[in-house]
């Protein structure tokens, strides 16, 4: 069973190799000498890592296969019927929804729960806690899949790098960290849409406030608390560091004649211009849903079992039940490609692998398109054609500006020594000193959410083109505008030798 294990003996024998070091690093810049502040600032990440390495020890996950389900070798049957079960729900994906899902069912003790993710921790990467780091991990294949699109048409045929976590928390633990819940009128459309009233906004702002845990910040006193939620798991607030660059967009926005608002989730709705609220808490740490919802209590259950490194290959079905549909009894897993794989049956399986990896599960296990399943030579166990199809991300145009003040954090990507001092010194502050700076930054800093008829920002004499209105009510923008304290290409990949800054407007929903 997933446990925790104390911080508190893992660092205290660190404590005075780090102090030892800080005052190598300190005299090093009294000295001014070069060589001593390489060594010292070397050796001042080594412990570092080290520091944070023993904090990721805290968190332990089923890593042994073996104590998860039943090795099968090369495949396992899934036309039986349902045979004993070691639980009663198995969650297939431990990304933003599946952490969240495995900690709230297993509150009740009598629900047996195995939560299955194919990478490892998130929480236990420097790079995902630290807030500025995640530019670090999306190149990775370790803790990224690092997908691409299909050419785009409108586009240039270009195929645009897509990535998708692998690790708990899910993307959860590699985004920008935007807490942005989404316009009130789109609530209630789809409650319309689907005559269910239980997802209107006034009914699914009470679980916003439920997961939430607002820290307030002595800067942003206009926020108004009383919409915000206190007594939830998430952290969020303002603890996050902002450019200069971004704070001027928001005066631009204001000067132009967008109203300036103090929360994007407020009873005020979206509309306006704002520094944009983060999951990051008051320590300046990302908050995932792997940190916030798989805390050593939550771990200690004994009836909630984390595997991780556990690859779902297939969900199993009994195909031969009474009134002949087949019922989902349990799940196939593997470590990696072409190893040994396990079985695990259960009363309930639930696939929460994200927009692509749970269709691509489901196409797997031969629920989807039929004839499509039989050309990659899968049997069809139910032909559902919307399986796998219409996927539609939201189409942004990025604007790239040259700073002139010089004043973009590109030195975090260092290229010269003196890049590399700016560097140390961010990481001494953040890590040793606990006081946030430029580590602290999210990019994704201030946003502007408009609306394409509003005739004071598009005059019609100006722009006789209008956008097909896809928004759902008067108060829901369909345009997002969001400042970065430097330009990138392909997330972050590919880069300027110059300073920049950059502007990023999205279309909000799209149509197809």
């Amino acid at each position: 069973m997933a446990s925790a294990l104390s911080e508190a003996s893992a660092l205290t024998g660190l404590q005075a190799p780090l102090r030892a070091v800080i005052e190598r690093f300190i005299g090093a810049i009294a000295q001014r000498k070069k060589a001593k502040i390489v060594l010292s600032g070397a050796a001042l990440i080594i412990v570092l890592k080290l520091l944070l390495g023993a904090r990721s020890k805290s968190r332990k996950y089923v890593s042994n296969l073996d104590t998860a389900g039943e090795p099968v070798g090369a495949s396992a049957t899934s036309t039986g019927p349902l045979v004993d079960t070691k639980y009663d729900v198995v969650v297939v994906g431990g990304g933003t929804a599946g952490c969240a899902l495995a900690a709230r069912l297993s509150e009740d003790p009598t629900i047996r729960v195995l939560l299955l993710e194919a990478g490892g921790s998130g929480a236990a990467l420097s790079e995902s806690r630290t807030p500025a780091g995640y530019g670090r991990l999306l190149y990775n294949a370790t803790h990224v899949h690092g997908l691409r699109t299909e050419p785009q048409l409108e586009a240039n045929g270009k195929s645009m790098f897509w990535p998708r976590a692998k690790m708990l928390g899910g993307c959860s633990s590699i985004n920008a960290q935007m807490a942005q819940y989404g316009a009130f009128g789109d609530f209630n459309e789809w409650a319309a849409y689907i005559g269910d009233p239980s997802w209107s906004w006034k009914n699914i702002a009470q679980y916003f406030r439920k997961f939430e845990a607002y820290q307030p910040h002595p800067s942003y006193p206009e926020v108004d608390t009383s919409a915000r939620g206190r007594d939830g798991p998430v952290h969020t607030g303002f603890f996050n560091t902002i450019t200069p660059p971004s704070r001027a967009f928001v005066d631009a926005c204001v000067g132009v004649g967008i109203k300036r608002t103090h929360d994007f989730n407020g009873k005020d709705g979206t509309l306006g211009a704002a520094r944009i609220m983060t999951y990051i808490d008051k320590n300046y740490r990302r908050v995932s849903a792997e940190t916030a919802y798989l805390t050593p209590n939550v771990l200690n259950r004994m009836n909630l079992t984390v595997a991780i490194h556990a690859t779902a290959t297939r969900v199993l079905f009994d195909t031969k039940t009474a009134n002949g549909r087949p019922r989902a009894v349990g799940v196939e897993f593997g470590s990696r490609e072409g190893g040994p794989t396990w079985k695990v049956y259960a009363k309930e399986v639930v696939v929460s692998g994200g927009a692509v990896h749970s269709p691509h599960i489901l196409m797997l296990s031969g629920i989807g398109p039929a004839q499509q399943l039989k050309s990659r030579g899968i049997t069809p166990i139910l032909d559902l054609p919307g399986v796998g199809q219409r996927l539609v991300d939201h189409p942004v145009v990025d604007l790239y500006f040259k700073d002139k003040n010089n004043l973009s954090p590109k030195w975090l990507k260092p290229s010269s020594l003196s890049d590399v001092w700016k560097t140390l010194g961010a990481v001494f502050r953040y890590h040793v000193l606990g006081t946030g700076g430029p580590l602290a930054m999210n990019f994704g800093e201030c946003a502007a959410f408009v609306r394409s008829d509003d005739p004071v920002l598009f005059p019609e004499a100006e722009f006789p083109d209008k956008l097909v209105d896809t928004s759902s009510a008067p108060d829901s923008p369909d345009l997002e505008l969001f400042s970065t304290p430097f330009a990138y290409k392909e997330h972050g990949k590919i880069g300027f030798d110059v300073h920049t800054f950059a502007l990023h407007v999205y279309l909000l929903r799209c149509v197809w």
